[in-house]
């Protein structure tokens, strides 16, 4: 009698460790890929969640179209499998890709983008670069139509169609300062047209 009761309580002591596992060991990975820092060192960064939800779209948005794989919840970052103080909210679009890398060269970290459109011109994004073997984020989130794109070492250009004003694109080429995650506007110019060697 007295190995029955031994027994059952050792299995639910088991089942009962087993339904409390911290939710930070329950987590999911949803995206993962290699960052470079400015000297050319590799990282590895996974995004994960533990209680992101899977939707299938049935109707289209500017963010999605219809059979896109969403997921919505809260994203941490991790880098080399260590968690950061990085954290997104973004709904993220397997499909439509609006998690992705800027190409850079060395001299320069890979720049890491989530991004969300915000009007069918204007798509807000944030960027992630690992510095110091640390994972950084811009201080500012940045607005552009299309994908921004490498320059040259620490520069970037971003896009924005004006269709109010006059009709063409708003160029801005911004040089990031890794160390103080700011950048500033270095050139500025205007395309006039819909369509651009981009």
């Amino acid at each position: 009698m007295k190995k029955i009761l031994l027994a059952s309580a050792l299995i639910f002591a088991i089942s009962t460790s087993i339904s409390t596992i911290p939710a930070e060991a329950q987590t999911k990975t949803y995206y993962q890929t290699k960052l470079a820092s400015a000297s050319g060192k590799k990282y590895n960064m996974t995004l994960r969640s533990s209680n992101a939800k899977k939707i299938i779209a049935d109707e289209a948005s500017l963010n999605f179209n219809v059979g896109d794989t969403l997921y919505n919840g809260t994203f941490n970052f991790y880098v080399n499998g260590k968690k950061t103080a990085r954290k997104t909210t973004m709904q993220y679009n397997k499909t439509g890709e609006n998690f992705y890398k800027i190409a850079t060269k060395k001299g320069t970290p890979t720049f890491f983008v989530t991004s969300s459109v915000y009007t069918i011109n204007v798509t807000d994004i944030e960027i992630y670069y690992m510095y110091k073997g640390k994972l950084v984020n811009l201080k500012n989130y940045l607005t552009t139509t299309l994908k921004p794109k490498y320059v040259k070492k620490n520069v970037i250009k971003i896009a924005n169609y004006d269709n109010n004003n006059w009709w063409g694109y708003d160029i801005d080429y911004l040089k990031i300062n890794p160390k103080t995650a700011d950048y500033k506007i270095i050139k500025s110019e205007r395309i006039h047209g819909f369509e651009i060697d981009w």
